[in-house]
């Protein structure tokens, strides 16, 4: 799945209050073969008080149909993002580690990919995910999901907060594994420019003449951004997505994608809508689900869709 921005401004509960449940109905509809179809879902993302824990429940077809839950700890300059399926309570190999330089000021991501970070930014991300141990911290850092990241399910999350886009990252170099065998990887050399005024105006992910990913911004009149996004999965998939963000109305987003499956000889044309209902407090971070049929049976109620 494409993403968006690289934001360190996501807000985390405070301290003292209850755990906050946030409802986001995604509605696509898929062009394919002559065929049209039409499919609601729905994402409920519970954030404690602390805002070192996370839960992502996927509701489809009326059923609970995937279910999450996202811890932070820190110590010796090391962040560990856990990561494991609710409903058996097993820990998933999503989980990742982020290792901190403060003389670089670079995160290594699993060991192996190396995030190159401005200063200012790099003191800010620390905070966030070292100090403050925020979920949200980690996955508005690796958003644009470039890596092999449990960034999916937080996904519709995270493009429907408001987004900054002033110099953050400088560079990266990410390794991904072959899907076809895993002693195969690929290195990929991310770079980010920037305009005049430190907005990002595009993102490259390349290996020789090979692009796995490509994001170009652009800020027409209104204080809207248009954005375009390339992403190339072993020349197997190739996404080309357009979408146009309204940062002052950030909880209605639609985009449009164009895929291409070369191996099925298949086309498809996609698109989505995603509407980000209220923050309402809930007892606990575990819903089971009945409760979280009830949250999304009372905000259809109530719907903009």
């Amino acid at each position: 799945m494409l993403t968006a921005f690289c934001r360190s401004d996501i807000p985390v509960d405070g301290p003292g209050g209850p755990h906050r449940a946030t409802l986001i109905s995604k509605v696509t509809t898929v062009q394919q073969d002559g065929v049209s179809t039409r499919d609601t879902s729905q994402f409920i993302y519970v954030r404690n008080q602390r805002g070192d824990s996370l839960n992502v429940y996927l509701v489809a077809k009326g059923a609970l149909s995937e279910a999450t839950g996202y811890t932070l700890q820190t110590g010796g300059n090391t962040a560990v993002l856990r990561a494991r399926a609710l409903n058996t309570n097993s820990e998933l190999a999503d989980s990742l580690t982020m290792d901190f330089n403060d003389k670089d000021y670079s995160i290594r991501i699993n060991r192996r990919d190396l995030y190159l970070l401005y200063p200012e930014y790099y003191k800010q991300v620390r905070q966030q995910i070292y100090t403050d141990q925020s979920v949200m911290g980690v996955f508005g850092l690796l958003e644009d999901n470039i890596g092999d990241y449990p960034v999916d399910l937080v996904h519709p999350l995270l493009l429907t907060t408001r987004a900054r886009l002033d110099k953050r990252l400088r560079s990266a170099s990410i390794v991904t594994p072959r899907s076809q065998s895993d002693d195969i990887k690929d290195t990929w050399n991310c770079v980010y420019d920037y305009g005049k005024d430190g907005k990002l105006l595009s993102v490259k992910a390349a290996s020789g003449d090979d692009v796995r990913f490509r994001k170009q911004l652009s800020y027409p009149a209104g204080g809207a951004i248009a954005m375009k996004v390339y992403r190339n999965i072993e020349d197997r998939q190739i996404t080309e997505r357009k979408m146009t963000l309204q940062p002052a109305s950030a909880e209605r987003v639609k985009w449009q994608d164009h895929i291409v499956e070369t191996g099925k000889n298949r086309e498809t044309e996609l698109s989505a809508i995603l509407y980000k209902n209220p923050a309402q407090p809930v007892a606990s971070m575990n819903l089971a689900q009945a409760e979280l049929l009830k949250l999304t049976v009372r905000t259809k109620n109530g719907s903009r869709e």
